[in-house]
């Protein structure tokens, strides 16, 4: 006679199925416990974060579990005895089981801790620098000025040039930076790094916190101190918030022509510097100044200037008076005339004047700037309205 067997007569396998009664924690942190037994120790108990926490640093949890764990957790890796376990079997060899991301994970823990220790055993510098660059992907979730703990600069190039200007468009503001830090990358002797600070805050990506005028001349000047050969840097200085009339005269003794165009509509271009510019032998660097100065003589010396392209850049001026904008207006150059419809304080008059010529684009213009008469806008409404006009039928236009 052959026993029947019931499900119930079959033993389930040992390991399937926790112990009745058994302290889970106690079996979560056990190396014995049977790695399948751990694994659904962790499915029951998800939500609890002192097992989670357990099964991290149990070196029994299967690795596939244990980097899940770790991702969250980076502080387990240091104290789990596997860790150990597989760099003393193999220098080096441990942050081979370990992902691109837990190693950036545990890099920013490691950034945390009282004492920063690299730990390049477990965080692979390649990796790390490959991470840092690619912010979309791999943002950091410290304070970035933390990042400046480590003093490798290819680490602090990789923060400057990627992770601050990702960083600064997700808040929608500047990234704040201690003023000790700043100076520690001013000072670094590393061209690099000087660059990408210079174009950081030149970007509006990152600002001294707390936001210091003075502070940040002496930047400046210290960043122009070391910039040997260094065109971007003064470049970059030059779109500084709040810099003063001094440094933009350091900066005009570095520059070339395009530099100095710029340099020439900068806010805090000394009146001395302007009145140089302004018989500049390039119509660039007089146009550039031609845009922006607010001094009347020169406003008048510049409305005379034998090049259209600086007097174009004259018409383009918030300060320039109705007798200029005339006196512009008379050559009727294109140039000129689009930079009189095209600038917002153009005297109604001027405007009346040049609806009555026949230039492309002209109407166009006219009909979107805020000082046109409202007759020149409703003589180009019934020119528009006649133009639309069905034709009756055998009519040539």
């Amino acid at each position: 006679m052959v026993q029947s067997i019931t499900p119930s007569a079959v033993d389930a396998h040992p390991t399937q199925v926790l112990p009745a009664g058994a302290d889970r924690l106690a079996l979560a942190a056990d190396p014995g416990t049977p790695p399948d037994q751990l694994v659904e120790i962790q499915k029951q108990f998800a939500s609890d974060p002192s097992i989670q926490a357990t099964l991290a640093r149990n070196p029994a949890t299967p690795q596939k579990l244990l980097l899940r764990l770790w991702r969250n957790d980076p502080a387990a890796i240091l104290e789990n005895p596997i860790v150990t376990f597989w760099e003393f079997s193999k220098p080096g060899s441990a942050k081979q089981h370990i992902s691109f991301d837990i190693q950036f994970a545990l890099y920013q823990h490691l950034l945390l801790q009282p004492d920063f220790e690299p730990s390049p055993h477990l965080v692979d510098p390649k990796h790390l620098v490959a991470c840092l660059g690619r912010p979309s992907r791999h943002a950091l979730q410290i304070p970035l000025h933390l990042v400046l703990r480590d003093n490798r600069p290819k680490i602090r190039f990789e923060l400057l040039e990627y992770q601050v200007p990702h960083a600064s468009r997700k808040l929608g503001r500047p990234v704040g930076f201690p003023h000790d830090d700043l100076v520690a990358l001013a000072s670094s002797g590393d061209r690099g790094i000087h660059e990408a600070l210079a174009a950081a805050i030149g970007g509006d990506f990152l600002r001294p916190d707390p936001l210091d005028i003075p502070f940040l001349g002496r930047l400046a000047r210290l960043l122009l101190e070391q910039r040997g050969q260094s065109f971007s840097i003064p470049r970059n200085i030059a779109k500084w918030p709040c810099i003063d009339s001094d440094i933009v005269e350091k900066l005009a003794r570095l520059a070339d022509d395009h530099f100095l165009s710029v340099l020439a509509a900068h806010p805090q271009a000394s009146h001395a510097l302007q009145e140089r510019l302004a018989t500049h032998p390039s119509e660039s660097v007089r146009a550039g100044l031609a845009a922006a100065t607010p001094l009347d003589h020169l406003i008048q010396r510049l409305s005379l200037d034998p090049n259209p392209i600086v007097r174009a850049a004259l018409a383009s001026s918030p300060h320039i008076q109705t007798e200029i904008q005339q006196r512009l207006f008379e050559k009727k150059d294109p140039r000129i005339l689009q930079s009189l419809l095209e600038n917002p304080h153009t005297a109604p008059e001027i405007l009346a004047a040049c609806s009555r010529l026949r230039f492309l684009s002209i109407e166009h213009r006219l009909r979107t700037h805020p000082n046109t008469p409202p007759d020149v806008l409703a003589r180009l409404s019934r020119q528009a309205l006649q133009v639309a006009a069905p034709m009756p039928p055998g009519t040539i236009r």
